[in-house]
């Protein structure tokens, strides 16, 4: 078994000071993954480094950046929550540390498009933000070998202080995302007919409750823009309106499609919904919870519509 590099007193503090250059900086998501690969291949000497991020909407484990060049395989490998080692340590946040035979592991799932997966040793990390796991360090070694305690742990302290950080560039990006999206059904829209259907006709509501549902028929996978209005609110109380989906207006799911955040005001919010990745989806509805402040009456009150617009085939 190959002889585990042991992390010296005097290279921890280098380490540390590139971490929390990382942490503060302003680096992309993609730049900052890069940062965590190369930082784990100069402690470790690994020969490979995989990192996997859980995409919020699907709560998939995706991977997103790696040491050897899988640009095909970046952003399609996925894993559900508890499936593979890195779905494991997602689940459970926990680390799982392999000296060799990773591949035989019960909880292992072969990729053919990966050769790490045909290397002996594995460390499987959990990235940490604010108590919960949003991602896995995969560290593999191609001969069998020792993950050392003060390794290991040097490392998870890594993975908690960077996962503040990646989670702010993870935010960014979804933000720049939808920020594009919304661009787009705008340009798309002022350059065709636009239709617009109540998905949840103007009411006042007094209790939590969910609007009828509006069959996708004939535009179902296209974008959509969902216009929140609101038009009468008492003081004290906050509204959220989510958008849910179905196949068969029977099974709407456990997560919605989309959610706008909590308002408190009159007016109207925006947001695009794009169906593209769900064409399971016939039927969508919108839902709507109240709260009023604890040192305030217990009824709230809110006037209420949102209107879907899409341009006609």
């Amino acid at each position: 078994m190959a002889a585990a590099s042991v992390v010296e007193p005097d290279h921890t503090l280098p380490i540390l000071q590139r971490v929390s250059q990382i942490v503060s900086s302003q680096l992309s998501l993609d730049e900052m993954l890069g940062e965590i690969v190369g930082l784990t291949v100069q402690v470790t000497q690994c020969d490979a480094c995989l990192v996997y991020l859980i995409e919020p909407k699907s709560g998939e484990i995706v991977l997103r950046a790696s040491q050897m060049p899988h640009a095909r395989a970046l952003g399609k490998i996925r894993m559900k929550p508890g499936e593979g080692i890195a779905g494991w340590v997602a689940e459970n946040g926990s680390v799982v540390s392999l000296s060799s035979r990773a591949s035989q592991d019960r909880r292992f799932r072969h990729f053919p498009a990966l050769i790490e997966d045909t290397y002996e040793a594995l460390l499987s990390l959990p990235i940490i933000n604010g108590g919960g796991v949003i991602g896995v360090i995969n560290v593999h070694h191609r001969l069998p070998r020792e993950h050392p305690p003060d390794e290991v742990a040097l490392f998870k302290f890594v993975g908690e202080q960077m996962g503040a950080a990646i989670a702010r560039a993870m935010l960014s990006e979804e933000h720049a995302r939808l920020v594009e999206e919304n661009r787009g059904i705008q340009s798309q829209l002022s350059r065709g007919k636009v239709v617009e259907q109540y998905l949840l006709p103007e009411r006042v509501a007094r209790t939590d409750g969910a609007g009828p549902p509006l069959e996708l028929a004939g535009h179902g996978g296209r974008v959509l823009l969902l216009t929140l209005e609101i038009t009468a609110v008492i003081e004290h109380e906050g509204l959220t309106v989510s958008i849910w989906g179905s196949p068969d207006k029977i099974d709407w799911g456990t997560t919605p499609l989309l959610s706008f955040p909590e308002r408190s005001y009159c007016g109207k919010y925006s947001a695009v919904l794009n169906l593209g990745s769900n064409p399971e989806i016939s039927y969508i509805r919108a839902q709507w919870s109240m709260r009023r402040w604890p040192d305030r009456e217990p009824n709230p009150l809110f006037g209420i519509s949102v209107i879907a617009s899409y341009a006609a085939s």
